[in-house]
């Protein structure tokens, strides 16, 4: 174990700390196992999957106490005081890489967990950004794309389209994707043979078999997982039918555009 950069008392407190209080999130995103007290030789090659595995084990070691917690994602979407509303679940067909890129310890290898529980979940920003996106790839009218998800992207043609200020929202509201069981974190690799062709983009560098191996570890959600999502009417003047059109959106997006990261490689779609 290296040295812990914290308050003084901190870390030498800390050492016996059981592993089932950690919070995933907090030792993903916060936690640097640096070799010296100068704090000045983090190896990201040496460093990052005994990283990895520390939150994976994290992790499975919260399954026990906070899965119950799952349950107020039903229990808050029970109690929205609106008409129209729908919830489903879809399970990942492949493993799921989300966030990969988040400001963490971790060069690439982050992923989106909750910040109070600390479990993987799909921020309901990322939904309708899901959602708006095979809108627009599968030409839906732009006048019910403006009403149902907003005018976010249309801002520069709001003469054109008559948009009203307080069509800005959209007439939906998207949940965050909530996991129905406590997720399985695991461990992955991409493996470049070829780093010194790749960063030279083949100029002097041809590809042989001479190079070593640059194995790069990061986070990705164990595949079957299951995930609840839902759309809801943002107040009472939203029909039966924007819900409805917004939920087959998303379920299409997250079918056939996938969610998260490395889509192009067959993470992060859903059945």
């Amino acid at each position: 174990m290296g040295v812990i950069p914290a308050i003084k008392g901190f870390q030498d407190a800390s050492v016996n700390v059981d592993v089932h209080i950690l919070h995933p999130g907090l030792l993903l995103d916060r936690y640097a196992d640096y070799l010296t007290s100068r704090f000045d030789d983090f190896n990201q090659e040496r460093g990052q999957k005994p990283h990895i595995l520390r939150v994976i084990k994290a992790n499975t070691a919260c399954k026990v106490a906070h899965e119950p917690f799952l349950a107020r994602w039903k229990a808050f979407y029970d109690a929205l005081p609106v008409e129209h509303k729908r919830e489903w679940t879809q399970a990942c067909i492949w493993r799921l890489a989300a966030h990969l890129s988040r400001a963490s310890t971790l060069e690439n290898g982050a992923i989106c967990l909750h910040p109070i529980y600390g479990f993987v979940y799909l921020p309901g920003s990322g939904m309708k950004g899901l959602a708006r996106s095979w809108a627009h790839q599968t030409e839906q009218p732009k006048s019910e794309i403006i009403r149902i998800l907003g005018s976010f992207d249309f801002r520069d043609n709001e003469e054109e389209m008559k948009i009203e200020p307080g069509d800005a929202a959209g007439s939906v509201v998207f949940l965050d994707a909530w996991p129905s069981t406590w997720p399985i974190l695991e461990c992955d690799i991409v493996n470049n043979h070829h780093k010194d062709y790749y960063a030279n983009q083949g100029v002097n560098s041809p590809p042989g078999d001479w190079e070593s191996p640059n194995p790069t570890y990061f986070l990705a959600v164990k595949p079957g997982t299951v995930f609840r999502f839902a759309v809801v009417a943002r107040d009472r003047n939203t029909s039966k039918e924007d819900v409805e059109t917004a939920a087959s959106w998303l379920k299409s997006g997250l079918e056939e555009l996938g969610a998260g990261a490395k889509t192009a490689a067959g993470y992060g779609y859903f059945s």
